[in-house]
Order: C-alpha cells, then structure tokens, then sequence
C-alpha cells in the first residue's frame, strides 16, 4: 500500500500541472484573438524607390506618391496639360478601389479619378484612369468600362 501512495501523489501532480497549462494556453489564446490590429504582423508602409529598394514611408509622403502616379497617368494620357501637379491628398468614393485626387496648373482645376489595381502607388502602371473633370465641370475623360 505505501508503494501506490507515492505515485497518487504523482499521479495528482500531473493532473494539477495539465490543468494549470491548459488554462493558461485558452487565456493566451483568448487574448491574442482579442489583441489590437497594430500588434499584428501585415504589409509594411513603404514605397518602392528606383534601384528596386523600399523605404519606410509616412501616410504623407504615400499620399503625395499616389496623387503624383494618378495626375501623371492624366499627363502622359494627354487629358491634362504638362504643368499640371497635384493639390492635394487622394479622396475615398462609393466605388471600391477608386480614388480622387485634386490637380491644378497655372489656368485650371482638375479632379482625377483612378482605380486602383496595384499597391505600388510610385507607379502609374497601378493605376488606370476613370475620369478627369475640370473644375467647371467639363468632363475632359471618362473611361467607357465593356458591358
């Protein structure tokens, strides 16, 4: 009898030790479901540069980069005149992927809409032209998407 008395005590030992673990693996694993987003690992903010290098960029300089890749997609398009530059940060719309950014040159104003179809925002192959209006309201481009 002292021979099975030992290993009871053992026996509960584990037992207790299990218990302990598998609490401690649901409360760890509650708390990483439950941790805020910017704890979790996703695509970083950084723009590609010539010679195939990234930067680490600010939502400032991303902003610039993306309305400088949409006006020139305008320019290079021929729909806006070459001195036009951007005025300012790209705009959300109802449509999923597309953006508006302001433009201006000496004489006008221009809204540009894009979609979206990359996240290289240093390029203009990421982005195709959807609408470039001028500020009194000509419509000086609007891409007929195919039925």
């Amino acid at each position: 009898m002292s021979e099975t008395e030992p290993n009871l005590r053992m026996l509960r030992l584990e037992w207790l030790t299990a218990q302990v673990l598998l609490a401690l693996g649901v409360v760890v694993g509650i708390a990483g479901f439950f941790a805020p987003v910017s704890f979790k690992a996703g695509p970083s903010s950084a723009v590609s540069t010539p010679g195939n290098t990234s930067v680490p960029a600010s939502r400032a300089e991303i902003a610039a980069a993306f309305c400088n890749s949409a006006v020139g997609k305008a320019r290079n398009f021929g729909v806006v005149p070459s001195d036009t530059r951007p005025s300012g940060v790209p705009d959300k719309t109802d449509v999923v992927g597309r953006y508006v950014c302001a433009a201006e040159n000496a004489r006008n104003k221009f809204t540009v809409s894009v979609d979206l179809l990359c996240r290289d925002v240093g390029t203009e192959r990421c982005f195709s032209l959807f609408n470039v209006t001028q500020s009194d309201g000509t419509v000086l481009y609007q891409r007929q998407d195919q039925q």
